[in-house]
């Protein structure tokens, strides 16, 4: 299949070369100018404006775009609508608040345009990896365009099969589903990272009180001087706290045991700040997700604990996120 890309960032590049390795054609545009000529080099066709990027693809034509949510994603595609013909498509794969692509989807329509929302997760490993994808929007496009989504997905791979599931692998298994209508891609990719904010606070929280246990606090004969970084290499062994997260802070504590090239500054991509709104709208308590993004909040304005830097040391490890300065 076809795919215009807009924004060949740290996600939207490397979903371009997963496509490409798998046989699929790419015609990709970023005000980047190099970033454009490194994949031109790699097989991608290369836009220098929109309209250049409409003009070579294939109606109906279906462009992911791949950036910053707010005021970049808003202006391309509303430049976008003005470029593209009835039955095309847009893709929003970044981290859009879900009721602006519910939005966004009934003014296209009027257009005769589709829209994807597609909560994309996978950071700067996707390219290998893969990404999961929780996908929202009407179902013949979506099926439409399933290719491109099954291509970029992890597939099966060798993680062992839920108890109960049987027959044909479905769409979950290979790590996409169409979650519902425009907005539902978003909202559940808004609450996984909603928990994605509780789960990384925890390790932060756990592996800060390990390290703390030798300080002058506690009374010498009550301090135990512990080797974090083998105490999260044998956790990543057996132990039902394992994860993907667990493994980038082992990774991250081999490198430095005191994590000294952290401020422990962290910050919150906004996902979490929706989550928290959905939660008062809905009635839902969620005390942990609340406690996880309050702590952000207070780790820009104050020293970073030592918990701080594990949260940053896990940010850079999955998405490449380096931190900003306080304030």
């Amino acid at each position: 299949m076809q795919l215009g890309i807009v924004g060949l960032g740290r996600m939207g590049g490397n979903i371009a070369r997963r496509l490409m390795r798998a046989g699929h054609r790419t015609v990709v545009h970023d005000r980047n100018r190099e970033a454009v000529t490194t994949l031109e080099a790699e097989g991608a066709q290369g836009a220098h404006d929109l309209g250049a990027l409409i003009q070579k693809l294939k109606a109906p034509r279906a462009v992911w775009v791949m950036l910053p949510a707010g005021e970049p994603t808003e202006q391309t595609i509303a430049q976008l609508a003005e470029l593209l013909e009835p039955g095309d498509a847009i893709i929003d794969g970044g981290n859009t608040f879900y009721k602006d692509d519910m939005r966004r989807a009934a003014e296209l329509a009027k257009r005769g345009l589709h829209y994807l929302d597609v909560g994309t997760s996978g950071g700067v490993w996707g390219l290998e990896r893969g990404y999961c994808m929780m996908i929202g929007g009407e179902q013949a496009v979506f099926e439409r365009l399933e290719p491109l989504f099954k291509t970029l997905a992890p597939g099966v791979g060798d993680i062992p099969r839920t108890q109960g599931r049987s027959g044909e692998h479905e769409r979950a298994e290979h790590g996409y589903i169409h979650a519902g209508p425009p907005g539902a891609g978003h909202y559940v990719k808004m609450i996984h990272n909603g928990i994605e904010y509780g789960l990384m606070q925890a390790y932060a929280e756990g592996f800060d009180l390990l390290r703390s246990k030798g300080g002058p606090e506690l009374p010498e004969a009550q301090r135990f001087d512990l080797n974090v970084a083998d105490i999260a290499e044998v956790w990543r062994r057996g132990s039902v706290v394992t994860s993907w997260l667990l493994d980038l802070t082992a990774d991250a504590l081999v490198a430095d045991p005191a994590l000294s090239e952290f401020s422990g500054s962290v910050s919150d991509s906004g996902e979490g700040r929706w989550t928290i709104d959905a939660a008062v709208e809905q009635a839902v308590p969620v005390p942990v997700l609340s406690s996880a993004l309050f702590a952000r909040f207070r780790s820009r304005q104050q020293q970073g604990t030592f918990g701080d830097k594990v949260l940053s040391a896990m940010r850079l490890g999955f998405g490449g996120h380096v931190e900003k300065k306080r304030g």
